[in-house]
């Protein structure tokens, strides 16, 4: 409804910011998201790339209950990530990234926080200002910690890796009957060194019986152009 009304005040000329609509847009597909997490009966969400907790913050604003597993292995990052979910009791901060395998590597971190990745950036992307080594978890050798806290798991996987997204799903061979719905950020212009092309990506996923339901703009050029999506898919 609110959509409707914001489309026909458009429609007669009324002036909105882009910035404005984009806020909308993202309003929307979020609303969206907690009524499929609703319908599936979603009570674990694996937040990948966790950044400062604005995700979880925001999952909380619109109305979920359950458990969240932030994973943010910038190591000055991690600090503000647990702070702001400290009140939070059903919130679990962890130091590390998740990969396809149990081990460490460098991680590029950029000027700008959330987009630091294993990759390194291209020449017209905000630059590498240091690096560190990290730790790398796969999903699965974490799931016996995950079903302590909750026994009998429904797992939306959210990620937001730069790049890095389908090493995190590789690490879930286990646990991938317990993942209902991911969300991936997928690109179609490459702002990383060696990043999955978004159509190998998708077709990844869908050979482990993912089927996608949507697709949000992340990200914009300067002429409009889509680079990033977030996809939205559930298991068949």
């Amino acid at each position: 409804m609110l959509r409707n009304i914001a489309y026909s005040l458009i429609s007669r000329n009324f002036k909105v910011s882009k910035d404005w609509e984009e806020q909308l847009d993202r309003f929307f597909y979020q609303t969206h998201l907690v009524d499929l997490l609703n319908r599936l009966k979603i009570n674990c969400v694996i937040d990948v790339g966790a950044n400062i907790g604005s995700y979880a913050q925001s999952m909380r604003k619109l109305g979920y209950k359950g458990y969240i597993f932030s994973f943010e292995p910038h190591p000055e990052i991690f600090v503000t990530l647990k702070r702001n979910l400290q009140p939070d009791s059903l919130c679990r901060a962890y130091d590390c990234a998740l990969g396809s395998e149990n081990t460490s590597a460098i991680f590029n971190l950029n000027s700008y926080s959330e987009l630091s990745s294993f990759l390194a950036p291209n020449p017209d992307m905000p630059k590498t200002v240091n690096s560190c080594e990290v730790n790398i978890r796969t999903l699965d050798s974490l799931l016996n910690e995950i079903i302590a806290l909750v026994p009998e798991p429904r797992i939306f996987l959210k990620m937001d890796t730069q790049g890095y997204d389908m090493e995190v799903v590789k690490g879930a061979n286990k646990c991938l009957d317990k993942i209902l719905c991911l969300q991936s950020e997928i690109s179609v212009q490459p702002n990383y060194g060696n990043i999955p092309s978004y159509l190998d990506v998708l077709k990844y996923y869908q050979s482990l019986d993912f089927r996608l339901i949507d697709l949000f703009p992340a990200f914009r050029n300067p002429k409009g152009g889509v680079v990033e999506y977030d996809c939205l898919m559930v298991r068949d």
